[in-house]
């Protein structure tokens, strides 16, 4: 039975629009909260939180945990249901999140030691309501952990309907974020300091980490090495993107996974810099088919094997994102940093340093664990350097106008072969205009493969084609 709503709801833009009601399901001295989204058409008509699909996912993810719904809190950021389930960037969002705020209240309770957020509306509902800020992509936030104060902590995780949604392979993911919660709980969160040290001297730069490599076994030791650019963040870490006109603005290393270092990318530090580079420690990035290419470009060179964490990592689980701030969850407690690009840059830039050599240690200890590094560590060296790359991403310099001639002149051969095709095409098959149909997932230029005969009844009288016994000739 649908429930009526409270006197408090009235003044809010959905008192009217919104379906149904539920406060949410509220089990005394519940040390665990999960907060959702909104209700859906089920829970709308039972005024209860998550009984439909979403329900089902939920209830599957807390089972494999070890779980149950009496044991844990249920609501939601929006007690009710918005029009056709429509919340993120609707008209009344703003308006219809702020005035549900007094119903998040009732399972805002102190006895209460972890919340698990399921969405990015949740997630950002309930940082806005204790203070916090939030932006970026879920990914970079999942299976963190956010003090909120000495005894409540945060958890956000991905919301169960966005696992129906052809996602079902973040379900691990998921259950991992309410394991994480229930460690929490059981046990308290004290995560390891990183020290992070922004734009050092040269001098002290030079003291305190470069002639501190000399101590460093040339063999173990790992040095991390990240690059920011001036177009890209961690948004786009995971891509490969053309980087034939990017611009280094700083560079930032590790060599143990609690101090991060970064400089900026400026003549009085490139002697340290190259210093860094020439060292015989091997160097992990995260994204080598990225970074290393802008270096090289810039003129330095690297010493030692390149290892590329990111592609461990896709070894281990192909069909996961491959994300730094998607993967570190997993391997450390560097708690969500990826939303400081924009506020706090230098910080930011150390702990991708530093969260890449415990994420590249980690998995590094998985591909061992499941006898697979020396296949990763063959592709990485061998195969991949001297087959897969093209010259340009191996850093040999490009004429950039023969590149740019190059292409024109495939455009415009490109151009006359579709001309000539479509000039193939019989008259009474081709189309009045847009020319003939391209194949499938337009992959090659359209062709007229052949020509099919068929018969079709037409009216002596008017011209009209396809027509049938009971045609209306306008004639």
């Amino acid at each position: 039975m649908i429930q009526a709503k409270l006197r408090e709801c009235q003044g809010c833009p959905l008192f009217s629009k919104g379906e149904g009601f539920a406060a949410g399901e509220l089990v005394q001295d519940s040390i665990i909260t999960l907060v959702g989204e909104a209700l859906g058409f089920e829970e709308a008509q039972h005024s209860t939180p998550f009984v439909g699909a979403a329900g089902e996912q939920l209830d599957r993810a807390l089972k494999k945990v070890g779980l149950y719904r009496g044991s844990v809190t249920i609501g939601n950021a929006v007690s009710c249901r918005p029009p056709n389930n429509w919340l993120t960037n609707a008209p009344w969002e703003h308006a219809c999140l702020n005035h549900c705020r007094v119903h998040r209240q009732n399972f805002y309770k102190p006895t209460t030691r972890v919340y698990v957020t399921l969405g990015a509306v949740a997630t950002r509902t309930v940082l806005s309501d204790h203070g916090y800020p939030y932006e970026g992509k879920l990914e970079n936030w999942h299976s963190t952990v956010i003090k909120l104060d000495d005894n409540q902590f945060l958890v956000p995780t991905f919301h169960p309907s966005y696992l129906l949604q052809g996602n079902q392979k973040l379900f691990n993911a998921q259950c991992f974020a309410l394991r994480l919660a229930m460690e929490i709980a059981a046990f308290g969160w004290a995560p390891p300091h990183i020290e992070t040290h922004v734009d050092p001297p040269p001098e002290v730069f030079e003291a305190s980490f470069v002639r501190e490599l000399e101590h460093l076994d040339s063999d173990c030791a790992w040095i991390a090495v990240d690059i920011e650019t001036s177009s890209t963040s961690g948004e786009a870490e995971d891509e490969y993107l053309d980087s034939g006109l990017q611009r280094i603005t700083r560079i930032n290393f590790a060599t143990d996974v609690y101090n991060g270092w970064t400089v900026p990318w400026e003549n009085r530090y490139m002697e340290l810099i190259q210093m860094v580079l020439n060292a015989p420690n091997p160097k992990v990035f995260w994204n080598e088919r990225f970074d290393v290419p802008i270096l090289k470009r810039e003129g330095v060179t690297i010493n030692g094997v390149v290892i590329d964490a990111m592609q461990g990592w896709h070894m281990l689980q192909p069909n996961l994102p491959m994300g730094l701030g998607f993967v570190a969850p997993f391997y450390c407690k560097v708690g969500p940093w990826k939303h400081l690009s924009s506020t706090a840059a230098g910080r930011y830039a150390a702990l991708d340093a530093a969260a890449t050599l415990q994420c590249a240690y980690g998995i590094a200890a998985d591909l061992q664990g499941e006898k697979r590094w020396d296949a990763f560590h063959k592709y990485m060296t061998t195969f991949d350097h001297t087959v897969l790359h093209p010259a340009e991403d191996v850093g040999l310099m490009l004429d950039m106008d023969q590149v740019k001639s190059l292409q024109e002149s495939l455009d415009k051969e490109l151009s006359e072969i579709e001309e000539r095709i479509q000039s193939q095409i019989p008259a009474e098959v081709m189309p009045l205009e847009g020319g003939w149909k391209r194949d499938p997932g337009d992959k090659w230029p359209g062709a007229f493969k052949k020509r099919v005969e068929q018969v079709t009844t037409c009216c002596t009288e008017c011209g009209e084609t396809d027509v049938t016994t009971r045609h209306e000739c306008s004639e």
